[in-house]
C-alpha cells in the first residue's frame, strides 16, 4: 500500500540539563511515536476498507481495518531502535559509505520482523475471507517482502531524516539562545566599561559644579557646562563598541573632557596640545587618553597647573606639567 510517511520524534535528551526534564522529554518522545503510528494505522486501515468497499467487495470492517491497523504498530518499538542507530552511526558526508551498509542491514532485519508479523496477522484475521488458493506462511511472507520492502526502506530513511532535522533545529535554538546570552553579556560589559571610563568622581563633581553655577545665577556658564557634559556622554556612547579609533577622534573626545574641566577649574588649568598631523590617522585604543588625563588632573592640579599634549610620528605621549610644590 502506497502512503506518505512523516514521523515527529524528539531526540534532544542530551540538551536537557536535569534528570526531571530528561524524563519528561522521554515521555514526550514516546507519546509522539505511539500517537503517530496509531494515527497512521487508523488512516491506512480506514483507507483500505473504503477502497475495498468502493470496488463492490463485501468485507468485514473490523477484520479489514484491524489487519492494516495492527500491521503498522510494529513500528512503535522499531522507531526508537532506528533513532538509536541514527545517533550511533550518523549519516554524514565523511562517514556515508561506512555507515550506509549498517543502516541497510538494520532496515532489512526490521523489515523481516515487520513482514513476519504482518503475515501472522493476515493469516489469523483473513480480512478478505478464505482465499481461493491457500498460501503457506513462506509464500505470503516472500510476496509481501518483495512488494513492500521499498516502503519500509522509505520509512526507515524518513525516521532518520526527521530525527536529524529535529536535532539540528534544537541545536540551532541552543546556538541562538547562547548568542542572545553573549549579546546580553556584551552589553553589560560595555556598560561596565562605560562606568569605568567615566569616573563617578568626575561626573559628581561636574554636576556639583553645574548646581553651584545655577545657585550663583551664572546660567550661561551652567548651560555651557551641561552641554559639554552632554556632548561628552554622547561621544562615549557612540564609540562604546569600538576597540580602536583614529588619534584625531581620541583627541576630539579629550578636548570635550578638558573643556568641562577648564570650566570647573577656570584659571587653575591651562591646556596646550601639540600634535603632528602625520599621527592623527594612527589607530589607538578607544578612550586611552581620557583616564590618563583625568588621573593627572585629579592628582596634579594646584593653584597653577598646565597640561601639554605632544604628538610625534611614532607615538602620541601626553605630558602633564605642574609648578613646583604640587
Amino acid at each position: 500500500m502506497q502512503s506518505s510517511i512523516s514521523v515527529n520524534s524528539l531526540d534532544s535528551e542530551a540538551q536537557v540539563p536535569d534528570a526531571g526534564a530528561k524524563s519528561n522529554n522521554r515521555w514526550l518522545k514516546w507519546t509522539i511515536i505511539v500517537g503517530f503510528w496509531i494515527a497512521f494505522g487508523i488512516l491506512n486501515g480506514t483507507q483500505l476498507f473504503v477502497g475495498v468497499r468502493m470496488e463492490g467487495t463485501q468485507v468485514s470492517f473490523w477484520r479489514t481495518f484491524g489487519t492494516d491497523f495492527l500491521i503498522w504498530l510494529i513500528w512503535i518499538p522499531a522507531t526508537p531502535i532506528v533513532l538509536a542507530l541514527g545517533r550511533r552511526f550518523p549519516v554524514e558526508r565523511g562517514t556515508l559509505w561506512r555507515v550506509l551498509p549498517i543502516h541497510l542491514i538494520a532496515c532489512l532485519l526490521i523489515s523481516v520482523v515487520h513482514f513476519a508479523f504482518a503475515t501472522v496477522i493476515y493469516l489469523n484475521l483473513l480480512p478478505f475471507g478464505p482465499p481461493r488458493r491457500p498460501q503457506s506462511f513462506f509464500e505470503m511472507f516472500s510476496g509481501r517482502a518483495i512488494s513492500q520492502f521499498h516502503l519500509d526502506l522509505l520509512i526507515y530513511g524518513a525516521i532518520i531524516g526527521v530525527s536529524y532535522a529535529v536535532s539540528y533545529y534544537f541545536r540551532y535554538r541552543e546556538r541562538e539562545f547562547r548568542a542572545s546570552q553573549l549579546e546580553t553579556q556584551l552589553a553589560q560589559a560595555q556598560l561596565q566599561t562605560l562606568k569605568m571610563q567615566l569616573h563617578p568622581h568626575f561626573l559628581f563633581n561636574t554636576l556639583h559644579g553645574i548646581a553651584g553655577l545655577v545657585r550663583d545665577n551664572r546660567n550661561k556658564a551652567a548651560v555651557d557646562m551641561l552641554a559639554g557634559l552632554s556632548d561628552l556622554l554622547r561621544n562615549t556612547l557612540e564609540n562604546a563598541g569600538k576597540q580602536e579609533v583614529p588619534l584625531k577622534e581620541e583627541l576630539e573626545f579629550l578636548e570635550l573632557y578638558l573643556d568641562i574641566q577648564q570650566m570647573r577649574f577656570s584659571d587653575r588649568l591651562k591646556v596646550e596640545m601639540h600634535v603632528e598631523s602625520e599621527v592623527l590617522d594612527a589607530l589607538v585604543p578607544n578612550l586611552i587618553l581620557q583616564p590618563l588625563v583625568e588621573n593627572a588632573i585629579r592628582h596634579g592640579i594646584s593653584r597653577r597647573a598646565a597640561f601639554r599634549s605632544c604628538g610625534r610620528h611614532r607615538a602620541a605621549r601626553p605630558r602633564v606639567a605642574a609648578p613646583q610644590g604640587v
